[in-house]
């Protein structure tokens, strides 16, 4: 079982002060994604979010007052995560974004962005409107750069993935770990 999720920021540069305003998850259980079953919460920032960034995702400061801080929302995140493992496009921004706040998240951590590479080495385009549009996934109207939504749509893009991974004889967490650690260890080493 996985949780897929999604993050939603008040910039980019998370270890220079910037800060989750979004989570937003749903479950993958059995190959099937579970619609019913969401996490989607806003994050007081305690302090302003950017233009530029409200520019991307629509949330402005209205939208986060009053919404509990980001302590209290991973603490629930938690919760709902339960034994899961968790599943992000571009985990390592996601998981900076929730680490180092009091809430342990140590569990598996799989990445269709690095799946993808590693599927498609000699293709451009990993991101996840490139995704999208090769794997025919639609965003709700609306619904892109929310955390619930992109978190939808990775949730489907893991699902399109899953049979190309079969075929190769990736049907463990062992051979997709370590899959996604070689296309890691390659865009690395061409960066």
């Amino acid at each position: 079982m996985y949780l897929i999720f999604d993050t939603e920021t008040t910039g980019l540069d998370l270890r220079r002060g910037d800060t989750v305003i979004s989570v937003g998850a749903c479950r993958v259980v059995n190959a099937r994604l579970l619609a019913s079953e969401t996490f989607d919460h806003k994050v007081d920032p305690q302090r302003p979010i950017p233009a530029a960034s409200t520019a991307i995702h629509g949330l402005t400061d209205a939208d986060v007052a009053g919404a509990p801080p980001l302590d209290i929302v991973l603490k629930r995140f938690r919760q709902y995560l339960g034994d899961a493992g968790l599943l992000a496009h571009n985990a390592s921004f996601d998981m900076l974004a929730i680490s180092h706040h009091g809430v342990d998240f140590d569990v598996p951590v799989l990445d269709t962005l690095l799946i993808s590479r590693a599927l498609d080495e000699a293709i451009d385009g990993h991101d996840l409107d490139s995704l999208a549009e090769r794997y025919h996934l639609a965003f709700p109207p609306g619904t892109r750069h929310t955390a619930l939504g992109d978190a939808r749509v990775t949730a489907e893009l893991w699902l399109a993935l899953l049979p190309r991974l079969e075929a190769r004889g990736i049907d463990t967490l062992e051979k997709l770990l370590a899959l996604q650690a070689n296309a890691f260890d390659k865009a690395d080493g061409s960066a």
